[in-house]
């Protein structure tokens, strides 16, 4: 059974990807199986902020390896914002940040 964050995330990776939603499971490797990068991540979170309405923490993707833990942060971050208590600051993406990410370091 999927719920709504597994479905929301496998489209909005297959979307990305331009797949059909049935072909993205939990337990792809983002990058050995999907052949994602950092930017890619970033992008697709920024594809769940625009359907979500929230801030997504960008700089949490570095630990995110596998669809299924992309949809464990990805509803743990709606989860606290329901209740008005982010995991982090939000902050928006910028240059400086896309960067620190395709160099697998922490954003400032």
């Amino acid at each position: 059974m999927n719920t709504p964050f597994e479905v929301t995330v496998r489209n909005a990776v297959a979307r990305h990807l331009s797949l059909d939603a049935a072909q993205i499971v939990p337990a792809l490797h983002l990058r050995n199986d999907l052949g994602l990068d950092p930017l890619d991540l970033v992008l697709i979170a920024l594809r769940l902020e625009d359907m979500e309405q929230i801030d997504f923490p960008i700089e949490q993707l570095g630990s995110v390896a596998t669809v299924a833990e992309l949809t464990r942060l990805f509803r743990a971050w709606i989860e606290a914002s329901d209740f008005g208590m982010p995991l982090v600051e939000p902050r928006r993406v910028t240059p400086s940040c896309v960067e620190a990410l395709l160099d697998r370091k922490r954003c400032a």
